[in-house]
This record gives C-alpha cells, structure tokens and sequence, in this order.
C-alpha cells in the first residue's frame, strides 16, 4: 500500500514542523501541519504521559497544533492522516525589470527566492518599471483563485541592486497533468501580456540558492486581495519597500492570548522555554554586553 504522509525534511516532521504550524505545497488542499493531528501522546511538566485528542484534554491538542514548539510538552507519539498517492503540477512565472545587465540575474540569492529549493528559468525582462509592477499587482490579484483552486503558491518581490527588481511566483497544485496547469493558469496570465512577454515552453530545473537569509512569517487577510483599495494599498506598500532596498517578506499580526492561558494551565512552573514561543516572556537570557543572545544564564524576567 502506497499513501503520502505530510512533512517537512528540514526539521523533525511532528517535533519542529508540526508544532509550529508545518507549511508544505499541498496546504491548500490538505490544510497546514498542524492539521494533521488526530492523537498526540505528550509528556508534560509535571511529568505525566497523557493524551490529548479532539475529546481528552483538548485545550492542550488545540495548543500543540501549531502554538510552538518546546512549549506546552514533549510529543512523544502522533496518530497523523495518510492520503493516496496523487499527482503534483507546478508552475512558475519570473520576470525582472529596471536597469536589467545581466539576464540571469533571478539566479541571484538575494533576488527571487529567499534561499528556498525552487525551479527557476530564465526571467522575461521588463524595461519599463512601471509594467514590471503592473505585472506584479496582476498575479497578486490572482491569488485567491489559485488556493481556491486547491493550489499553494509562493512568490518573493526583491530589489536586486541598480534599480533592478525580480520577482518569483510558483504555484502547485494536486491532481493536475501539465495541459490542465497550463489552462488553470492561462486566465491570469494572459493579462500579463500588457508589456510582459508569456513563455511557456522554457525548461526548469531545480536550483539550490544556498545561504540562507532571515526571514520572518506573516499572514495576510483575506481581505486585503477581494477589496480594490486595501489591495492596491498593499501593492503600494509592497513597492515602497521592496524600491527602497529591501525584500518583501511579511507584515506581522498580533496574535492572540488563547494559548499563553493555555500554557499558563498546563506548564504552571514555565519548564519548557524558547526565546520566542509562547510564554517566553517571563524569562530572559542575562549576557554581559546586553545584546539578544543565547551565551549567559536563564533568569526570571524582571518587571519593565
């Protein structure tokens, strides 16, 4: 029997990636990570083995999926879902513009993909700026048709130096051959044909970028791509960033206290920390110059 298990292979599957929420090209279809949970064996602070589940101790299963990691116990076993084996299409779009020199310049580290594995191509070169960003504003407007569609998508917006800026999108989508793709992604675009020429007979191949820059996480509102004016505030922003020298990468939310109550019941004593889990707040690491690091004692933190 053949089935397909959702994980990640740059940390522990239902330690690291579970915990923390666990994002992979199937989201879209199968939900995150987190979702992935029907049983969880935990030891807690206290010492004890318990299970939580949709029906036992369920504060704490709502936690462990996806509240961090480190934080509310040790996962010891998880009963997880299996599905089929299916078929995955993928589909990428690049292009650059501004003072473009050099025509490979997506294959620059810093300019597409944020360190991620990714199959690039050669870019489509945009001269003029301005059709460069239209470009952008026309697959961002795209975007909840493409998950809608059981697809998931990543894209970065990047100045890669001299006036010039790339950008990167690939979507994937189960249970579609290469004709079906094609036609999926043929209404968003052909719009692109305003001043971006459309190749889709390029050759990809998988690519490696290396060093790996920091990142920070982020999640949009839905809102902001069905509304015509939060969505082009958000291009607009989006472009000031990325023209003034930097690369998109997110805009953080505040989150809720759900889980710090949680984590409050469960592990009362603050046993299990990590600088920025839940709860991390009431502890601090001392150093001797005062700079963020993890070089010195771990000591209650004292009231601001």
């Amino acid at each position: 029997m053949n089935i397909v298990v959702p994980g990640g292979s740059t940390l522990g599957v239902y330690g690291g990636w579970f915990l923390s929420g666990g994002h992979f090209v199937l989201a879209s279809a199968y939900g995150l990570g987190s979702d992935q949970a029907l049983s969880l064996q935990v030891v807690t602070a206290d010492e004890r083995l318990v299970t939580a589940d949709p029906s036992t101790i369920t504060d704490l299963f709502y936690a462990l999926r996806g509240g961090g990691l480190g934080t509310f116990g040790i996962v010891a076993s998880a009963i997880v879902k299996a599905y089929p084996l299916l078929d995955v299409a993928e589909s990428t779009v690049t292009f650059v513009g501004g003072n473009v020199i050099v025509p490979n310049v997506v294959n620059n580290p810093s300019s597409a993909t944020l360190g991620f594995n990714s199959s690039v191509s050669m870019p489509v070169v945009v001269e003029n700026l301005d059709n460069f960003w239209r470009g952008v504003n026309v697959v961002y407007s795209f975007r909840k048709d493409m998950v809608d569609g059981g697809g998931t998508t990543h894209s970065c917006v990047s100045n890669t130096g001299n006036n010039t800026f790339g950008f990167t999108t690939t979507l994937d989508i189960l249970r579609m051959s290469k004709l079906d793709i094609f036609k999926f992604c043929n209404h968003w675009l052909t719009p692109l044909a305003m001043g971006i020429a459309v190749n889709n007979t390029t050759s990809t191949s998988s690519s490696s970028e290396g060093g790996f820059p920091g990142i920070a996480s982020c999640l949009f509102p839905r809102s902001n791509w069905g509304n015509d004016t939060p969505f082009n505030n958000t291009i607009a922003s989006i472009r000031q960033v990325v023209e003034a020298g930097y690369t998109f990468h997110g805009i953080n939310m505040k989150p809720t206290e759900h889980v710090a109550q949680i984590k409050k019941k469960t592990d009362r004593w603050r046993l299990s920390w990590a600088p920025t889990t839940v709860g991390s707040e009431v502890w601090e690491v001392i150093t001797a110059d005062g700079l963020p690091t993890q070089n010195g004692p771990l000591c209650r933190a004292q009231p601001a």
